[in-house]
């Protein structure tokens, strides 16, 4: 993908050039006036990378074929200077074992994109358990009740078998002499947090 070809600019395009071909492709492309909301996305996202230097540089540098692939792949939302309507995506450093996206979806107008705008986005996260540091309690053993599997099953008529979380150990495989009192067990709390998104406003001077 080419943010060049998707503005329909050259290379050499100045700021002022790149901000001028973004402004007349969003607004024609704009769901709120029928436009298709893919082309929209994309049109966001190739701005996202012109109107970052950094990016920019980068892009240009890469733009031989070496090692490019997709240059989208992997997109970054925090890094984007522009206005857009598509999905943010957080990545939730605090689990090392396996990184979960959050996402969040904003319909941006077309008011929001010329005044400029800021977006809330709420979620929740687990964290490491502050009374227990994680472990879940003390004494922790294998469940007697599952055997270490975090399910059972359960024959509720003849012929007729259901595979049923273990209620013991609540599906972790585990049990404690001691469960922590603030997690239960879990070893992890849920944290609420914020993230504001800063949408810049196109200047008319252009």
């Amino acid at each position: 993908m080419d943010p060049y070809k998707i503005l329909g600019i050259t290379p050499t395009a100045k700021k002022t050039e790149i901000k001028k071909a973004y402004r007349k492709l969003v607004m024609e492309h704009h769901p709120d006036h029928g436009g298709d909301e893919e082309k929209f996305k994309q049109i966001n996202e190739a701005y996202s990378v012109l109107s970052n230097e950094k990016k920019k540089a980068e892009f240009d540098a890469r733009r031989d074929g070496t090692g490019l692939g997709d240059f989208f792949d992997g997109f970054n939302p925090f890094g984007f200077n522009g206005p857009f309507h598509e999905i943010f995506k957080h990545k939730n450093q605090q689990n090392s074992k396996k990184i979960k996206d959050i996402v969040f979806n904003f319909k941006i107008s077309l008011d929001e994109i010329k005044k400029g705008s800021v977006k809330i986005g709420n979620y929740k996260r687990n964290i490491s358990c502050n009374l227990c540091k994680g472990s879940g309690g003390e004494g922790k053993q294998t469940c007697f009740t599952c055997e270490g599997s975090g399910t059972i099953v359960h024959k509720p008529a003849p012929n007729i078998i259901q595979q049923m979380t273990c209620h013991s150990c609540g599906g972790f495989g585990t049990t404690f002499n001691e469960k922590c009192k603030l997690c239960h067990g879990h070893g992890t709390m849920i944290k609420k947090e914020t993230i504001k998104f800063k949408i810049e406003k196109i200047e008319d001077d252009i």
